[in-house]
């Protein structure tokens, strides 16, 4: 990332470009020990943005975003519904807020399109994504972007301390498709006339952050809502994680005839150097660990009269990851991880380009490789 002034805007403006590239490659077990596929990492992916701020007034400033990402996949390993995704906004920063009473604190309020108020660094490193986990085991557990939203934030800092607010609504009442994309893209799953609030706290050694979002109107289903807590412990250079995610009626089912009643799932985890397990080592590497319990619980129609008989999925998600840095902007990354099914469950990698399922009914996919990390 880099800053430089932009003299056409004023002394007072800045303007940051930026850039991150993902790519790898993993060796797949979609359950069965006799297949065994060859796909591009993660997930291939490229994020380009421009990002600008400029002081108009005493304490208010302009600023403005314009990104794009772009996939090789549906966009699904990063949460996404389509292989091209744009943020676009503009706003209002008030600087200085809450100073009189001895707080540091900035007010924001911004238009267009963006990210969910629940997107955060989640803080638990998922080694199978090269990423802070969103959305394990590919549930799509919210919605990262949302067309015309309006997000306030609220940044409030003391001392160590910091609290982040964030509030968003999204008005409509139908999808806008292809009006935020140059390309023939249907954003049919992208929610509208919905609502979202987050909390984060920071204060060493603990980070918190919990967050709801009500998706009020989508084409599939009338409402969504989704939940979100989770917490890092940090103590002696090794991070502790927590966490659990909600989505009601979740998306993924299993079989036809099924309606997703509720998704969920919980979370553990820990990162550190890796000179803390081996002490002879002296190099800046680091590894991570994590555990995830996705469940499903579902409604299966009986096919002879309209009652309805409950089916409830659960699997263990592993994953181990070694992060070693190349230079201070590229890191390289090796992996591996799998999804232990019981009974009847079907849980996939879909963290995974191209959404690869179970081969089978309580299969377990598993998933080796290695992914480079670049930013600019």
């Amino acid at each position: 990332m880099f800053f430089f002034s932009v003299q056409c805007f004023s002394v007072n403006a800045e303007v940051r470009a930026y850039g991150i590239f993902d790519s790898g490659v993993s060796l797949v077990n979609n359950g069965e020990l006799n297949s065994i596929s060859l796909t591009s990492g993660t997930g291939t992916a490229a994020r380009l943005g421009v990002r600008g701020s400029e002081l108009i007034y005493d304490r208010f400033s302009l600023e403005f975003l314009i990104e794009t990402f772009m996939t090789l996949d549906d966009g699904s390993n990063y949460g996404m519904e389509s292989s091209y995704n744009s943020a676009t906004f503009a706003g209002v920063k008030y600087k200085e807020f809450l100073n009189e009473i001895g707080y540091q604190g900035e007010f924001s309020i911004r238009v267009g399109r963006q990210r969910s108020v629940l997107h955060d660094r989640l803080y638990l490193y998922d080694p199978m994504r090269q990423n802070l986990i969103g959305n394990p085991t590919g549930f799509a557990m919210y919605s990262m972007f949302y067309n015309k939203m309006v997000k306030i934030i609220a940044k409030i800092k003391r001392q160590q301390e910091l609290v982040l607010l964030r509030l968003m609504y999204i008005p409509g009442n139908k999808p806008l498709n292809n009006e935020y994309s140059p390309f023939n893209i249907t954003h049919d799953k992208i929610p509208y006339n919905s609502w979202g609030a987050s909390f984060r706290w920071d204060k060493n050694p603990f980070s918190i952050k919990t967050g709801f979002q009500s998706e009020k109107k989508t084409p599939l289903r009338a409402e969504n809502n989704s939940f979100l807590s989770v917490v890092k412990y940090s103590f002696n250079q090794v991070d502790f994680y927590a966490g659990y995610l909600r989505r009601s009626p979740g998306r993924q089912i299993f079989l036809l005839n099924q309606r997703n009643i509720k998704s969920e799932c919980f979370y553990v985890g820990m990162g550190l150097p890796l000179k803390k397990i081996l002490p002879y080592f002296h190099g800046n590497s680091s590894v991570f660990f994590s555990f995830a319990s996705p469940r499903i619980k579902s409604l299966e129609k009986s096919p002879y009269d309209d009652s309805y008989t409950q089916h409830y999925y659960f699997a263990s998600q592993w994953g181990i990851a070694l992060k070693k840095p190349l230079s201070k902007k590229t890191s390289i990354y090796f992996f591996a991880g799998e999804i232990q099914n019981f009974g009847k469950s079907k849980f996939s990698l879909e963290a995974i380009p191209y959404d690869i399922r179970s081969a089978k009914t309580g299969g377990n996919p598993s998933v080796i490789g290695f992914s480079l990390n670049q930013r600019y």
